[in-house]
């Protein structure tokens, strides 16, 4: 059991601290002299006095969203299918929505004042995504004496939405990564590149209906970035 006490934020009303009764059960495996491994676990959490966010105005007010419950599956592996190819990823499942939440404030799709006082039960809780997957392939190959190491990567989200009313959100979407490093016989030099969303997904990650207007404030993740690297061991 975990408990956490926030303090108040501005003038806002007190608020009462969030306990989380978290029940896990899972396997975790080693096969083929440790070329495979993989883990799987189940997981079940009891969420009470749940604290959520919301934009009310220019002040971030701190709430008691009453109760939520999340459960859900996560699975990882790692293949190590020879030695310069090596295999990982992740799935996750998880639910996670509010069990009550009777006094939520829920933001007007139409525009104007957000509305005050409304049931919020059945709610996703806010970026709590419902299915994700990431995919990784590391491979090293001999070059120039050295070795040249690649590994492309991949990240599904299927969406979340980014308030307790789950109007505003970020639909489905996946990112491509990339890193490429040559590192010297002697394993003192290096030198690499990398770049992250490689398309340039344009990715939701904060969005709040500021009362008493309804405009809607967004921040978004970063886009498209590379760059290079250079190492040295001394």
């Amino acid at each position: 059991m975990m408990c956490n006490i926030w303090k108040m934020v501005d003038n806002t009303a007190p608020f009462l601290p969030e306990t989380l009764d978290a029940y896990e059960v899972g396997l975790k495996t080693n096969l083929i002299d440790n070329q495979l491994r993989f883990n799987i676990a189940g997981f079940y959490y009891d969420y009470t006095n749940v604290q959520s966010q919301r934009l009310a105005g220019t002040v971030i007010e701190i709430v008691n969203a009453a109760s939520a419950r999340i459960y859900g599956l996560d699975f990882d592996f790692d293949a190590r299918l020879s030695e310069r190819f090596h295999f990982t990823g992740g799935f996750g499942w998880t639910n996670a929505k509010y069990k009550s939440y009777p006094n939520g404030l829920r933001g007007n799709p139409a525009g104007g004042p957000s509305l005050a006082n409304q049931d919020l039960k059945g709610n996703f809780l806010p970026l709590a995504a419902e299915y994700t997957v990431n995919l990784a392939i590391d491979y090293t190959a001999p070059l120039a004496g050295g070795a040249l190491n690649i590994s492309p990567n991949l990240y599904f989200n299927s969406g979340y939405a980014t308030e307790s009313d789950n109007i505003w959100g970020q639909d489905a979407y996946t990112l491509v990564g990339l890193n490429v490093k040559w590192t010297s016989p002697d394993e003192r030099f290096s030198i690499g590149a990398f770049g992250k969303n490689l398309t340039d997904k344009r990715i939701l990650s904060y969005s709040a209906t500021a009362a008493p207007n309804g405009t809607v404030s967004s921040v978004f993740a970063a886009p498209r970035t590379y760059g290079v690297t250079l190492g040295v061991k001394m």
